[in-house]
């Protein structure tokens, strides 16, 4: 069953759906319009496109928030019960919240110049860290 005005199902973790998707030649419309991907993009233009993307999330946020958030939507996916992903972002908003890279992030939009962040994902992550394997933690 579809939600109302939206090409994919209601139960939007269907995987076989989502497989029909990405691995059928006609979708990439059906994939934007349902939110499964971000954009389309011409094959000759998934490159350079691809590297931009890459560089502007480099340069412009905390490579440990994207590794936490990165792992937090992965790692989510296995979990048994939303709980588990409320209690992990949670534990990322707690921590990061008190990181040099949040005041960093902070006054560089107060001052409105470019933040440069300092933390680094090999040697600054929380302590909770990996989380996974937890009893619970998914």
């Amino acid at each position: 069953m579809r939600e109302p005005g939206s090409p994919l199902p209601a139960n939007r973790s269907s995987h076989a759906h989502k497989g029909d998707l990405l691995f059928t030649r006609n979708a990439a419309a059906e994939a934007e319009a349902g939110g499964l991907v971000s954009r389309v993009v011409a094959h000759d233009e998934l490159l350079d496109t691809a590297r931009e993307m890459a560089t502007d999330i480099a340069a412009n946020t905390s490579a440990v928030s994207v590794a936490l958030a990165r792992q937090m939507l992965w790692k989510g996916l296995g979990q048994s019960h939303p709980r588990e992903a409320h209690r992990i972002e949670s534990l990322g908003i707690y921590h990061m919240g008190r990181s040099a890279d949040c005041a960093e992030g902070v006054m560089s939009f107060l001052e409105k110049r470019p933040a440069e962040f300092t933390m680094r994902a090999s040697t600054d992550m929380p302590p909770y860290y990996p989380w996974w394997g937890e009893e619970g933690g998914g």
